[in-house]
């Protein structure tokens, strides 16, 4: 996939009142290796697929050939999950392409496309269900300090 003709779709994504111009479509997947890199996805509620079109070309997915961690950035929230690559013939393929050839009938998907299945963690949004911010948590756990004085403080 191009990421550099989806470039102006990754400003909007984090822009509130442009955003409904590109949700639904696009989302932003950051990973080992790339940060901030704009996909067209479908939801089906808690998984996320997306094409890796062109995989020869661009081999971003070979990140996910053994599930891999990723931030999604979907609907104006940061969700976490963990991303597997899934290629034709695979368990799971013939399901993504279906799904995702409703959603997106033109250009129809190639068996040569590469799908990314990423499944969303259960509680993966900004907020825990205790109020505190789960960002900062997780960056406590892995050693990471951030500035006082928002929620989470300890």
């Amino acid at each position: 996939m191009n990421t550099t003709s989806l470039a102006p779709p990754r400003l909007l994504l984090h822009t509130p009142l442009l955003r409904r111009l590109v949700d639904g479509r696009v989302c932003e997947l950051t990973f080992t290796g790339r940060t901030g890199m704009p996909v067209r996805y479908v939801s089906t509620g808690t998984e996320v697929l997306v094409n890796a079109r062109e995989a020869a070309r661009d081999p971003w997915w070979t990140a996910f050939r053994c599930p891999a961690p990723v931030h999604v950035w979907l609907a104006g929230e940061r969700r976490y999950g963990h991303g597997r690559a899934v290629c034709h013939g695979q368990p799971g393929w013939e399901q993504a392409r279906l799904v995702y050839q409703r959603r997106f009938p033109q250009p129809p998907v190639a068996g040569t496309d590469i799908f990314v299945v990423i499944t969303l963690n259960h509680a993966s949004s900004r907020r825990t269900n205790d109020g505190t911010d789960g960002d900062r948590r997780r960056d406590r756990r892995l050693g990471r300090r951030r500035p006082r004085g928002t929620l989470g403080r300890s």
